[in-house]
């Protein structure tokens, strides 16, 4: 029981250091911006995608839109999952791949109209120029267990 406990502060404390730091800043002129949104169940999933430079830069909202505080229960460590696919519809990039994440069940709490934000970088150095679909999903579950919404967005990766 311990151990369980003290994994979890753990867990608490470096997702909180992941955290910090990570403010958006609004894109220049010489940046593709690309976005989408879906709702399901009550629950609203924005992807905007930034190309800088040698990056994607994804930011993730999830935006709880019920009438009622929400816990969503993610499995493990892992709270979303991006896969980006190319024209021929073969994955490029899974952010899960080669990953290993802490199984430990982690409840977080959303307000009504409360987001919880995620980001996350993806090197485009080894990609071709041209014509992409990334999926993004959230991998925890509310307690009610309604599905969440996927969102799905065309990106287009251009090289200088």
């Amino acid at each position: 029981m311990f151990k369980t406990l003290t994994s979890i502060l753990v867990l608490g404390f470096l997702l909180s250091l992941t955290a910090c730091g990570q403010e958006a800043e609004a894109p220049d002129e010489n940046e593709s911006n690309q976005q989408g949104v879906e709702e399901m169940n009550g629950w609203q999933l924005e992807v905007q995608v930034v190309q800088e430079s040698e990056q994607l830069r994804v930011d993730m909202l999830l935006t709880n839109k019920t009438d009622e505080v929400q816990t969503l229960i993610y499995p493990s460590s892992q709270t979303y999952e991006l896969v980006l696919t190319d024209e021929s519809d073969e994955e490029v990039y899974r952010f899960s791949e080669g990953m290993m994440f802490t199984m430990a069940l982690i409840e977080e709490e959303i307000e009504t109209g409360g987001t919880q934000k995620f980001q996350e970088s993806i090197s485009v150095v080894d990609l071709e120029e041209g014509h992409y679909t990334l999926s993004a999903e959230i991998v925890g579950k509310p307690q009610n267990e309604v599905e969440l919404p996927t969102t799905t967005i065309d990106v287009d990766i251009t090289k200088s």
